[in-house]
């Protein structure tokens, strides 16, 4: 018989785990994937201490709209720039990011101003973004710059290229790399600006290979594509942007006077009395206790500004996401996507699971708990995963393409099931028609049977007994043979004893063949009786009642004495005959030997009388001899050795 191998179900696995595996490379459903990120960071950033303002190594300085009041123009111009890098380099900043757009054609005249400022080595720190352009093909990529003046052989730039995974949404969420134009020893600045930033605070040389960005100690795991996930702070609740909370307004930096005066020491700010201190001196205290040695980020937080962005942990400007991204690179936890191999691992694993769940359990509403279970401990690992160890595990292609397997295994399954049933209903039907059908036969048989059959429970009453049974006792129903094969008071059988042999071998044998005993009938004659008894035994192996039959052979009985009977008078006459026969024998041989001498006697000279006497013996003699030949006669054909010739 040959063997079906389609298995529609492993078929059904194999192309899911194709396509979530094809779906996690391509990244199809990241609107969706964003969703479930969003929620894990903020798990994440609410179970995690939010770090004070002062322990930040990144501060955040906004051109809002308090800024633009006081200076009563927008945009800034090249000099208020220059003027507000200046005030803040005065506060001895580690670094000094300025995430601004400069290429308006209006201001390019001031250029030179900001030119000129940072041409000199002081201002080394301070970083200008840019972006980076492909061609259509995204074979060749060209650095566009600040400004096409703004270029000092001091000032570092680097590329902005925070991106959304998701074409349909902005939900920036990773810092792209370029390894073709970070490895590019004749590119200065090909490294993101988040990047550049971290190099300089941590005087490292980053270098990317595989997929790791090795900054100094520190790897970060980049996913296939080269992107850095960015471990975003939380915004707090009472907080709509980032930088109401961690943020500095621009304006108070510009109301500083010229900032060489306010050139302290450690040592004065340390033992300094403020209660002394003029209002410039405490401004300048306590916007160097936020500033000194910390990454200053600038940006604008307008309310005209375009420059906002959907995050996982909320809306964000472009500056505070800049400054998250700087945050996560310096700081010692940060997320770590999990490779392709591992991801597809666990989808299979997950996959398996739910179509092992539905094949085996056929209770739908059983099988939906389980497939619930499975995602809910699938949440709950990732969630753990990425809230305690910052490790990403793609979730949105296991919940779709475990769905799918799940409708469609259920519906495959229960399908099957219904055929099974189907047929086992079929098969019930046909069984129990077969069954109606043997219980027919077995009824006809036990109705019509000759032998009297019959059911006793253990106890010796009577369960059930055919037509037969009840004629060859003379019964009219079975009720009126309740206990008589088994009972103590000897109602049924003519010997005692003979019942007493009958229970012990029936309490000890499981089966009692040919046991004869006589039996009174109802009317009081009795009969001889040829009974069989077996066990019956239930599913437990315990005994459940006694089947029996038993036969009239009162007849066989009777036929059996008279063959014996004839038999001994047939063995009899033939013992007369033997006899008889020997006597013949015995008797002819003297009388043969009176007979000769009488004749002997008769030719001798004797006298008259003497004569007389011979002929008289010598008559009766052959008077004897014709008996005892008719006796010998008579037995010969008793016994068959004499043929009667019937001629006439």
């Amino acid at each position: 018989m040959k063997k079906n191998y389609y298995r529609y179900d492993i078929y059904c696995l194999i192309f899911l785990i194709v396509s979530a595996c094809l779906c996690e490379y391509y990244e199809a459903f990241t609107i969706i994937e964003d969703q479930t990120l969003s929620f894990r960071q903020l798990m994440r950033t609410s179970v995690r201490k939010i770090k004070k303002v002062q322990t930040r190594k990144v501060v955040l300085v906004s051109l809002d709209d308090e800024f633009y009041q006081d200076l009563n123009q927008k945009p800034a111009k090249r000099s208020e720039i220059a003027t507000l890098i200046q005030k803040i380099h005065a506060l001895n900043p580690k670094l000094i990011v300025i995430n601004l757009l400069m290429r308006y054609p209006t201001y390019s005249s001031e250029d030179e101003i900001l030119q000129e400022l940072l041409d000199k080595p002081e201002y080394s720190n301070v970083l200008l973004a840019s972006h980076v352009e492909f061609n259509k093909d995204h074979l060749k990529s060209e650095l566009i710059y600040p400004s096409d003046t703004i270029r000092t052989d001091h000032t570092t730039t680097g590329y902005v290229n925070i991106i959304s995974p998701c074409s349909v949404v902005t939900f920036l969420s990773r810092l792209r790399i370029y390894p073709e134009i970070a490895n590019d020893s004749s590119i200065k600045d090909g490294w993101p600006l988040a990047i550049q930033a971290a190099k300089k605070f941590l005087n490292v040389t980053p270098r990317i290979q595989e997929n790791t960005l090795y900054l100094g100690n520190q790897l970060f795991q980049l996913d296939h594509n080269n992107d850095l996930y960015i471990d975003y702070s939380p915004v707090p609740a009472d907080a709509t942007f980032l930088n109401d909370y961690m943020g500095l307004t621009a304006s108070a930096f510009l109301k500083l006077k010229d900032p060489k005066p306010y050139q302290y020491d450690e040592e004065f700010i340390k033992n300094a009395d403020y209660n002394t201190l003029s209002e410039e001196d405490i401004t300048f205290l306590e916007l160097s206790f936020w500033v000194k040695d910390r990454i200053v980020v600038i940006g604008d937080t307008s309310i005209d500004t375009r420059d906002w962005y959907d995050t996982p942990v909320g809306t964000m400007y472009g500056s505070e996401v800049v400054a998250d991204a700087i945050d996560t690179l310096i700081k010692d936890s940060f997320l770590r996507p999990a490779s392709l191999p591992v991801e597809w691992c666990i989808s299979i694993v997950m996959l398996s699971l739910i179509l092992l769940s539905v094949g085996r359990i056929h209770k739908v509403r059983s099988c939906f708990l389980v497939y619930l279970g499975i995602n809910i401990l699938f949440t709950a690992v990732c969630s753990i995963l990425y809230i305690y160890y910052g490790y990403i595990i793609t979730m949105t292609y296991n919940y779709l393409a475990g769905g799918l397997i799940f409708f469609a295994a259920t519906l495959y399954y229960r399908s099957i099931d219904h055929q099974k049933k189907e047929f086992s209903k079929k098969e019930l039907e046909k069984k129990k028609a077969s069954l109606e059908q043997a219980e027919s036969k077995y009824r006809s048989i036990f109705e019509n049977a000759i032998e009297g059959m019959f059911q006793m429970d253990e106890s010796g009453h009577i369960l059930s007994a055919n037509p037969s049974a009840l004629s060859i006792l003379g019964y009219d129903h079975p009720s009126e043979m309740q206990d008589i094969l088994l009972d103590r008071t000897n109602r049924l059988y003519v010997d005692r004893n003979e019942q007493a042999k009958l229970i012990c071998l029936i309490q000890k044998e499981t089966i009692v063949k040919g046991f004869e005993t006589r039996v009174y009938r109802k009317d009081g004659s009795w009969i001889w009786l040829h009974l069989s008894v077996r066990h019956v035994m239930d599913e437990k192996n315990s005994l459940a009642f006694y089947e029996g039959s038993f036969l009239d052979i009162t007849e066989k009985k009777k036929r059996i004495d008279v063959e014996r009977e004839t038999e001994a008078a047939r063995a009899a006459m033939k013992s007369r005959s033997e006899v008889l026969a020997s006597m013949s024998h015995e008797l002819r041989t003297p009388l043969n030997a009176i007979l000769g001498m009488a004749k002997i006697l008769k030719e001798s000279d004797l006298s008259d009388v003497q004569k007389n006497y011979v002929e008289i013996f010598a008559t009766a003699g052959e008077h004897l001899l014709v008996l005892i030949n008719d006796v010998l006669s008579l037995t010969k054909l008793e016994s068959g050795t004499i043929q009667l010739d019937l001629s006439p």
